[in-house]
């Protein structure tokens, strides 16, 4: 059994079963046909973490409408989330706060 290296010159040109490549940090083995990749032995699994912070509030936009007599720009939601939690900032965007 040999244990190649990879380097530019390419793969080996006549290995036999059980010959090692190394390429980078990865490990390949001849099964005499293909260069079969070997994988690491895993150790214990650690303990669990601590959970992590609570994220956003759910919430999606079902609609939106422009009302054609007053330019009004309607808004259909579904979540938690209420009327005063949405503005228009001053480049004209939307902007949603929960």
């Amino acid at each position: 059994m040999t244990a190649y290296v990879y380097t530019s010159g390419g793969f080996p040109s006549s290995p036999v079963s059980g010959d090692t490549l190394a390429i980078n940090s990865a490990q390949y083995q001849w099964d005499g046909t293909t260069w079969v990749a070997n994988t690491a032995p895993s150790g214990p699994t650690g303990a669990t973490g601590a959970a992590g912070a609570a994220g956003p509030a759910s919430l999606s936009f079902g609609e939106f409408s422009i009302e054609p007599v007053t330019g009004m720009l309607s808004v259909n939601y579904y979540g938690a989330a209420y009327e005063e939690d949405f503005s228009i900032n001053s480049n004209g965007e939307l902007e949603v706060t929960t």
